[in-house]
């Protein structure tokens, strides 16, 4: 098994990039995110919740991340675990993720885990303006998870922009590869492909 571990800021195209390498892979290939392994907080009041910083690094469960990766490298299935980001809890899993030849994770503190770090073969760092980064962000939060832009608005300013600049964006030293997202997402999963075809057919070969 071979595992791509794709970092960068909120609203870099890490998504778009990951989407794209399973394009190119297609049934070789399973996509997890990050996102979906936010740490459950149903206990709490829907105030305290919506009031969490969920751009720090402790607000993923990265334990749990590590433990289902090396269960795939054992062999074993997984859940596919996902996450309500408008009632800001966790979901119920949707079925199981089984183990494929390459399995590509993304999101913002994907390397935040030193253990999780060194079970991917392959790190890349999706660099983006941050200028065209929160309006992408804001796009998505509106579109997708229903949120206003006020509320957008202030969680950038209180969370999003620090942690970029406290954590995020160092994870671009522990980057093999960094892909320029705003024109060059494209040739940029074209060439992790044929990197990475070119690693697992050296493999066969030996």
């Amino acid at each position: 098994m071979y595992i791509i571990g794709i970092t960068g800021a909120s609203g870099s195209g890490k998504t778009t990039l990951a989407q794209r390498l399973m394009e190119h892979f297609g049934d070789m290939a399973e996509l997890i995110s990050l996102d979906s392994y936010y740490k459950d907080f149903s206990d709490l009041p829907f105030e305290k919740r919506a009031a969490l910083n969920f751009d720090a690094p402790d607000i993923h469960d990265h334990l749990l991340l590590e433990q289902d990766l090396r269960a795939l490298l054992r062999g074993e299935d997984i859940p596919r675990r996902d996450y309500d980001f408008v009632n800001h809890r966790r979901a119920a899993d949707r079925g199981v993720i089984h183990p494929h030849p390459i399995i590509i994770i993304e999101g913002i503190h994907v390397f935040a885990r030193q253990e999780v770090r060194d079970l991917c073969d392959l790190r890349v760092f999706a660099e983006l303006d941050p200028d065209v980064a929160i309006l992408r962000r804001v796009k998505r939060d509106m579109e997708e998870r229903g949120r206003d832009l006020d509320g957008i608005t202030l969680q950038y300013l209180r969370t999003v922009k620090p942690m970029y600049e406290r954590y995020i964006r160092n994870y671009k030293d522990c980057a093999d590869i960094v892909v320029p997202t705003l024109i060059h997402s494209g040739v940029g999963a074209e060439m992790i492909y044929g990197y990475v075809m070119n690693h697992l057919n050296d493999k066969d070969k030996k």
